[in-house]
């Protein structure tokens, strides 16, 4: 069962980002330039000059307003405004108004956004592409990869969707409500995955390719787009965006599941030791630094076995694009005269991968259980509890609700993609590969999920049976090595247990970021 302390954690966690989102930062066009520059959502209780500075971006305002109003064929004069529209995890929102009452959005990343040329060109033309196959979209009216432009910044011109963001009801929407957008969301997603590509990857126009000069596979019936590199922030993190490593276009699913891995092999080796950046990995080994030494046999162990795991199906193999979090934070809704809630843009296609089918299958909120096939309840003493404990157990209960009808409604609309979702084999390869491709922050767990598939290992063979099994294991372990590694798990489970405690005593989310006007009050109680 999940620790009650990381589920509480994490649903305050999920609150706090519900909050910020409905939240906008209007300025009036009075007020200094500077407030365009600067990031202004909330605080850290940690570095926090460091993550301002991260996040603040100096452009030419004037220049903007020239390129925007280029982009939807006006004049500069034509421009009346802009204001700080809001501020997301990688990107700032700016809301650029016509004097004849147009509205379009300008997305300008953080100088921490990474990657930022591949990113930037991916997220156009991934939003292109997928408008054309009929998905709501904001329509891109203009952007550029690079900020060596007039501007100074890279940026995408985007179409301001009429509605509100789901997020702003979400958790206040009657069942059936819920039940009908869920429905809605797995049908879009179901349009989505069957786009079939030749390569894994990202999504990009062949034009931004040619000019990086970086590989990329045309597509056969449109050749105007590519799949080049991966943008998942976990294949340049850090100093990894320095290093010449293969990130794509993965020409076959054996490359997808290895080359996250054999990025982080040659992290490692080029690097080597640090002390734990995780807190609870902190607290674990008393700011020691640690050696990668585990970590890197257990990448060779992990790419020995992933392969073994790919589902027998091709079907499931083939490469489709999925959002990378469609949730309610990233869905615009409207209502019809007849009262129905309609989805009319799926937003925010930053880091949108190309994967093997099996892979992409996370469910709108984090889980530990995958199945999610019992409906969810709140707890028999719910009556009982103190008013924020109530709050805390309505919003684990409403998050396990929409995964229970999210899974309900791909069993019904998308059933191939359901088998993914529940099957054993298949998720213990998408947590293999989760872990083997995160940057390594000085504790190594990808060896407790090792052990833990050779564990499972003739279970994965009776499932599967007829010959459609893994296979025998080539994985063997010492006893002391797995007692060990349960060891440290249990450990690390217990330290990161307390973290989360602390983080949700303070009010902070996992970043250490907190609300404004609660930076004082969090502050006094952090120390």
């Amino acid at each position: 069962m999940p620790s009650p302390w990381r589920l509480l954690a994490s649903a305050f966690s999920r609150s706090l980002t519900r909050v910020s989102t409905r939240r906008s930062f209007s300025f009036s066009s009075h007020l200094r330039n500077q407030d365009l520059f600067e990031y202004t959502s909330g605080r850290w209780l940690v570095n926090e000059a460091l993550r301002l500075d991260e996040r603040k971006v100096v452009f030419n305002v004037a220049e903007l307003g020239r390129l925007a109003a280029q982009s939807v064929n006006r004049s500069p004069d034509h421009v009346a405004y802009m204001e700080k529209l809001a501020e997301g995890d990688y990107n700032r929102e700016i809301l650029i108004t016509m004097r004849d009452g147009f509205k379009m959005v300008a997305h300008i990343p953080y100088q921490c956004t990474i990657p930022r040329y591949f990113g930037v060109a991916s997220e156009a033309a991934t939003m292109a592409f997928l408008r054309f196959h009929g998905i709501p979209i904001p329509e891109v009216y203009g952007y550029s990869a690079d900020a060596n432009n007039p501007a100074g910044t890279e940026y995408i011109f985007a179409e301001s969707i009429r509605g509100t963001k789901l997020v702003d009801q979400w958790f206040d929407l009657a069942e059936p409500d819920m039940i009908s957008v869920l429905r809605q969301l797995v049908q879009l997603e179901k349009k989505t995955m069957s786009i079939c590509f030749p390569a894994g990857g990202a999504l990009y126009y062949t034009k931004d390719m040619e000019k990086a000069d970086a590989q990329h596979t045309p597509l056969d019936d449109d050749p105007r787009f590519c799949v080049g590199p991966d943008t998942r922030s976990q294949m340049w993190f850090g100093k990894r965006s320095e290093m010449d490593v293969n990130r794509g276009p993965y020409k076959d699913v054996k490359e997808a599941l290895s080359r996250p891995a054999e990025k982080e092999w040659a992290y490692l080796t080029q690097f080597g030791p640090q002390v734990p950046w995780d807190p609870s990995a902190r607290l674990l080994h008393n700011l020691e630094q640690q050696q990668p030494s585990d970590h890197t046999e257990s990448l060779r162990d992990y790419i020995r076995i992933a392969p073994l795991l790919i589902p027998k199906d091709p079907a499931l193999s083939r490469f489709p694009i999925r959002h990378r979090e469609a949730r309610a934070e990233n869905l615009i809704v409207s209502r019809s005269s007849d009262g129905t809630l309609n989805i009319v843009a799926l937003v925010d296609w930053h880091h949108t991968a190309i994967l093997p089918a099996f892979l992409l299958t996370n469910l709108p909120y984090e889980s530990e259980d995958s199945s999610q096939s019992t409906r969810p309840s709140l707890p028999e003493n719910f009556d009982n509890l103190s008013p924020r404990s109530q709050d805390e157990a309505r919003d684990i209960y409403q998050c396990r609700l929409v995964n229970y009808h999210c899974l309900a409604e791909v069993a019904k609309h998308n059933p191939a993609h359901y088998r993914c979702m529940v099957d054993l084999m298949t998720g213990m390869c998408r947590h293999l590969l989760s872990f083997a491709g995160k940057p390594w922050r000085g504790l190594s767990l990808l060896r407790g999920l090792v052990v833990g598939v050779t564990r499972a290992w003739s279970r994965l063979n009776e499932i599967d049976g007829g010959g459609r099994g893994p296979g025998p294991c080539p994985l063997w372990f010492h006893l002391e090595v797995v007692e060990e590694t349960d060891i440290l798990a249990e450990d690390f489970m217990e330290a990161s247990d307390q973290v989360k405690e602390l983080q949700s005593l303070v009010a902070a989310n996992w970043k250490n970021w907190v609300h404004v006007e609660d930076y004082e009050r969090a502050l006094e109680v952090a120390r």
